[in-house]
């Protein structure tokens, strides 16, 4: 299924840290809770929303394309940041500290990030050692109450 066919249908009762065997985990996590769903990624969030009741709290999200910010600053490149370029959504740790995913959902650590959604709707970086259920996404329904940041 298509990224832009999911939507966030809810949050796991479990919550886990940034180490849970990796995105098979965070999938599987959804998956005993929501049938046919797997954890969210940015994409979903950001084409489809979220559906009808769904009350937002803060819960991983995996990113959708992770890219190195590599602007010019005083002192030459500035590196060691990664950004979500579906979601705008930017690292606060160094380059090598987790790709906004705990490092693909394998690792706890305070100096560790991985992404999280808000109950605001915003989407920002948690340390992987800070447990947050799991936001999970379904095939999206026809009437949707989307998400607008």
């Amino acid at each position: 299924m298509k990224a832009q066919d999911r939507e966030l249908v809810g949050f796991t009762t479990v919550t886990t840290t940034g180490s849970n065997q990796g995105i098979v985990g965070m999938h599987e996590l959804c998956r005993l809770e929501f049938p046919r769903s797997r954890m969210c990624t940015t994409s979903d969030i950001v084409r489809n929303g979220v559906s009808s009741g769904v009350v937002l709290q803060r819960g991983w999200i995996h990113p959708s394309a992770v890219v190195e910010v590599t602007a010019e600053g005083s002192t030459g490149p500035f590196k060691g940041k990664w950004l979500d370029s579906v979601s705008g959504a930017r690292s606060s740790f160094d380059a090598w500290r987790g790709l906004l995913s705990c490092f693909g959902w394998t690792t706890t650590g305070s100096q560790v990030g991985g992404l999280a959604i808000f109950p605001s709707g915003s989407l920002h970086e948690d340390p992987c050692s800070t447990p947050h259920p799991v936001a999970c996404c379904a095939a999206a329904k026809k009437s949707r109450n989307r998400l607008r940041g």
